[in-house]
């Protein structure tokens, strides 16, 4: 990170500061700024004095760093099915336009699984339509007849019984004839009542928590197969839009090396294949010294230049200043990444190549009619600092204060208490 201004040259006497405005960070002056004109020392009986003229010229303070050149947009593709490569379409590096091939997936396996899904998707349908008709159903008429005959066999036998009960009384019938009819009533009532306990349980098949159950496994049934043969529809990738046919950072897999990328290759649904860099605009990201992050914002312009950029240099805008730092091996210096966007004509688009190195000059402060003074031109009394200055008509200096602004290779920028033509004289 290089800026074009440096501090200004010590001075034979400290720099303290002058007026209410503190003295910021030293950047590099773009152009000689506001520098003072020398006059011939006048004469006089106190000896040789030297004076200068204020003169205003205009003051750039600008900033360069190094960036790398990145896709303004890009867009991971990802494998839609698992399964292996069958026909590969496009390259690393390639150009591609919207919606062209490029990678087409096999689908044996896909389908196998899509009869799969299919089978169990008719077969919760038959489920949840025999759940709607329940009541009406072939298990639920089979338990009301089983009741209905074990009733009607109950009444049979318990009317024999009550008649062969008044026989016995009469002594018409032997006891042992009415003990069997009695025994079988019993026997046809505990009949009777498992046939009314196997219906309500048939019935209770049919309730609505056993047909929610059932429209939710339909709905599940359905989603698989959908899912399914969504899989096998963009089994033959497209690339989403017109761009560079890129490498996924390795970041995005979780793993050093990634596997290649050719016919044959198994891969898993949702592996990143491939990035797509969008070739309507671009990026360059670049890190900025933490003595410096302040004095940039979103917005600010840039010139991009580069060795293969040709010339003039771009103009870009910064879209983002990070508020976190940038991680940086132990003991290096603090860094705060941005990000500038340019927009270059298709000429120069086709010089320009994803991860090419550039230049970023930053332009942080300038002022088209700078008055600097020497250091030297600085004094201090109780009150504070200040500078020397001839009046109107008169060889006697005046004191007189002022703001200090930015120092710069030259000396210190005025801010107030001086203007153009103003005659201050060194001690």
């Amino acid at each position: 990170m290089t800026g074009d201004a440096q501090r200004p040259r010590s001075a034979p006497r400290p720099l303290l500061r002058w007026g209410a405005a503190p003295v910021i960070a030293v950047a590099m002056a773009g152009m000689a700024a506001g520098v003072a004109r020398w006059l011939p020392p006048p004469q006089n009986g106190a000896g040789p004095t030297r004076v200068i003229v204020m003169t205003a010229r205009p003051l750039v303070s600008r900033l360069s760093v190094v960036g790398t050149v990145e896709p303004g947009s890009a867009v991971a593709i990802t494998a839609p099915l698992d399964g292996a490569i069958r026909e590969k379409a496009a390259d690393y590096g390639s150009r591609v336009a919207k919606d062209q091939p490029l990678l087409v997936m096999d689908t044996a396996d896909l389908e196998m699984k899509l009869r799969e899904a299919e089978v169990a998707a008719l077969r919760a349908s038959r489920t949840m339509e025999e759940m709607r008709g329940w009541a009406d159903s072939p298990d639920v008429s089979r338990a009301k007849r089983n009741v209905l005959s074990s009733r009607l066999a109950l009444e049979e036998n318990r009317q024999k019984a009550d008649e062969s009960r008044l026989l016995l009384e009469r002594g018409i019938v032997a006891r042992q004839e009415w003990e069997t009819l009695d025994r079988q009533t019993r026997t046809l009532q505990i009949q009777l009542e498992a046939a009314e306990q196997e219906l309500k349980v048939t019935l209770d098949k049919g309730n609505e928590t056993n047909r929610r159950i059932a429209a939710l496994e339909l709905g599940n049934a359905r989603d698989r197969l959908a899912d399914l043969q969504s899989q096998r529809d963009h089994a033959t990738i497209l690339a989403p839009m017109a761009g560079i046919v890129l490498r996924p950072a390795q970041g995005q897999q979780g793993q050093s090396a990634l596997p290649p990328i050719e016919v044959g290759t198994r891969v898993t649904r949702g592996q990143t294949l491939f990035t797509i860099a969008g070739t309507d605009h671009l990026t360059v990201t670049a890190r900025v010294d933490e003595t410096d992050i302040n004095r940039i914002s979103e917005g600010q312009t840039v010139e991009v230049g580069g060795e293969a950029f040709g010339t003039p240099p771009l103009n870009g805008r910064i879209t983002q200043v990070s508020a976190q730092a940038t991680p940086s091996a132990a003991g290096g210096a603090t860094t705060f990444g941005i990000s500038v966007e340019i927009h270059p004509d298709a000429d120069r688009m086709r010089l320009i190549r994803i991860g090419m190195s550039s230049t970023l000059t930053l332009t942080l402060y300038q002022n088209p009619h700078a008055l600097v003074l020497p250091p030297e031109a600085l004094q201090r009394d109780a009150e504070g600092p200040y500078v020397l200055k001839e009046g109107p008509g008169s060889d006697q200096p005046a004191v007189t204060r002022g703001t200090p602004g930015r120092p710069v290779e030259e000396g210190i920028e005025v801010i107030s208490g001086l203007k153009e033509n103003d005659r201050v004289v060194l001690p």
